[in-house]
């Protein structure tokens, strides 16, 4: 039979024991109101009844609940570029420090070739995988979309130890694929920097959004979790989002 397959997002905070909740930041100072409990935003409060009226909806429609991706994002929403760095957790905050004291340089780079071979070797020998795209597809998507696909490099000593492709969707967000670094040279905690400074990219170019992507592992409808990328997300101030996949046999 023929598929139809929807991914939506829900925000994690909106769960608890079984139903959807959303409860606010301390630091939030917009008016709340209660919901089964729980503190919520009235604006907040009606976007979660519209979105279970949608999944009531197709629930009615024959449509089955496959899946539900766990992924992670950043909000930008009204940060000031010193704010980002309050967002990561302490360890986060003393690795970005940390790379900065030893001299890791971070920048928009052209070095494709190199960062693919990095990619490749940790790919393959960790998880027996290869990139979805292929050297050449990167590079012209680059060239196709040249303001809106980058590569974020950090260096030390000139050479490239760490990285993230950043994908440019729209005016309100950007998508990171291919996050990567060089193990020899952990100890420097350049990606910590790299994803900082990816974060005040998407600052400049006035988004609201970065979305640091899924950390369950792909094929398996979120069943199994990279609970290391996901910790790494998280104290990288991201907040889980779950991706639903609900199919429809025609």
């Amino acid at each position: 039979p023929r598929e139809i397959r929807f991914l939506l997002p829900v925000d994690l905070r909106q769960v608890n024991h079984g139903e959807r909740r959303l409860a606010p930041r301390r630091s939030e100072k917009r008016p709340i109101v209660g919901h089964g409990g729980i503190f919520t935003h009235r604006r907040e409060l009606e976007k979660i009844a519209g979105r279970d009226d949608l999944d009531a909806a197709m629930f009615r429609a024959g449509f089955q609940l496959i899946g539900r991706e766990l992924s992670t994002a950043f909000c930008l929403r009204s940060l000031g570029g010193q704010e980002i760095l309050t967002r990561f957790n302490q360890n986060a905050r003393r690795n970005v420090l940390k790379a900065q004291k030893d001299g890791v340089l971070v920048r928009i780079t052209e070095d494709f070739p190199q960062y693919w071979d990095l990619l490749q070797e940790n790919l393959q020998s960790r998880h027996a995988v290869h990139p979805t795209h292929t050297l050449d597809e990167i590079e012209r998507l680059r060239k196709l979309f040249y303001d809106r696909v980058l590569l974020v490099g950090g260096y030390w000593n000139d050479q490239l130890i760490a990285g993230v492709v950043l994908f440019v969707m729209n005016r309100f967000a950007a998508h990171t694929m291919y996050i990567g670094q060089d193990y020899r040279f952990n100890e420097h905690r350049a990606l910590q920097l790299v994803i900082y400074q990816a974060i005040q990219e998407c600052r400049t170019r006035g988004l609201n959004y970065l979305n640091y992507g899924i950390s369950t592992i792909p094929g398996t409808q979120g069943k199994q979790l990279n609970a290391g990328l996901h910790e790494f997300k998280l104290r990288s101030g991201g907040e889980s989002v779950f991706r639903d996949i609900w199919q429809l046999e025609l």
